[in-house]
């Protein structure tokens, strides 16, 4: 019989037999089987295993959102003096829905979905690569592009370019179509 002395809750000394099978100790009558484990290894049992994990970083107050998904979401622009000569543009790429009403003229060479209105005396202009679903009206309204949905011209002209492509409702002062345009609609003719 050898002194065998185990590491962990305490250390005790006990006699137990020499091991026949290797790594487990064999007990006598008043004794249990025991494997045989490292002193660190018990230490490392007893207590749990933390993982280590990030510590999660509050986001600058400019990151963060309040405002609930369900909420619509609403900019509020600055308006600008926009003198006679001026043109906004919805550039190629954008696409935009919802409703706009502009203070000057208005070329839309993007995607728009909506409703798009100016101020009297200006031109909406959907231009070759642009597309409009929705709704149109400005003193003068040119279509170069794809349009579809309720065109208004108010007292001014209703132009649709060769290559134009027009399906919906059409409300005119003057009209000119030009050669080649696929214009599909109904038309109305303002009272002068």
């Amino acid at each position: 019989m050898t002194s065998t002395n185990f590491t962990g809750q305490g250390t005790s000394n006990m006699e137990v037999p020499e091991p026949r099978i290797p790594g487990i100790l064999m007990s006598s009558p008043t004794t249990t089987i025991r494997p045989t484990v490292p002193a660190k290894a018990i230490d490392s049992l007893a207590q749990p295993a933390v993982a280590a994990t990030p510590t999660p970083r509050a986001l600058p107050d400019t990151l963060r959102f309040p405002q609930k998904v369900s909420e619509p979401r609403t900019s509020q622009v600055q308006t600008a003096e926009i003198g006679s000569n001026q043109t906004c543009v919805l550039p190629k790429g954008l696409t935009f829905t919802g409703e706009a009403h502009y203070p000057c003229d208005v070329r839309i060479d993007g995607v728009v979905d909506g409703k798009i209105t100016a101020e009297p005396d200006r031109t909406i202009t959907v231009e070759s690569d642009g597309k409009f679903k929705g709704s149109i009206k400005a003193t003068n309204v040119r279509i170069e592009g794809s349009a579809d949905g309720d065109i208004t011209a108010t007292g001014g002209l209703a132009s649709f370019g060769s290559k134009s492509v027009c399906k919906g409702h059409i409300t005119y002062g003057r009209l000119k179509i030009a050669e080649g345009a696929d214009v599909e609609a109904s038309m109305k003719k303002l009272a002068a």
